[in-house]
This record gives C-alpha cells, sequence and structure tokens, in this order.
C-alpha cells in the first residue's frame, strides 16, 4: 500500500472511468437520483439568494 506523502491517504491505481451513469450510480431500477453534475448543480441552485459580501472569494498567484 502507497500513501501520499502530503495528505498520508492511501493511494490507489485508477480503475475506470464514470462514463456509463444508469450502470455505476443507480443502485435499483427504481432509483431516481441524479448524479450533481455541474449543471444539475446550476439549476438546483437557481433559486437561492446569496449576500456577495459573504461570499469569500481567494486570490491565488501562482
Amino acid at each position: 500500500m502507497r500513501l501520499d506523502s502530503e495528505t498520508d491517504m492511501e493511494l490507489s491505481t485508477y480503475v475506470v472511468s464514470f462514463t456509463d451513469e444508469d450502470k455505476q450510480y443507480k443502485r435499483s431500477d427504481t432509483d431516481k437520483v441524479k448524479s450533481a453534475t455541474a449543471e444539475v448543480l446550476f439549476q438546483a441552485n437557481q433559486g437561492i439568494d446569496f449576500q456577495p459580501e459573504l461570499v469569500h472569494h481567494q486570490h491565488h498567484n501562482p
């Protein structure tokens, strides 16, 4: 077992990409949960009102 030197978490090899939502995410035929893609999250958050002064922006300098 290999560990990441920075996080000390176990490193695992790449297995397979998530390409088949029905096969890889659904637990049963009646499962109606959508995966949280950027589009799904954007639509879900359209009605949320927020105060811009409460949103913290981090600036990263390369």
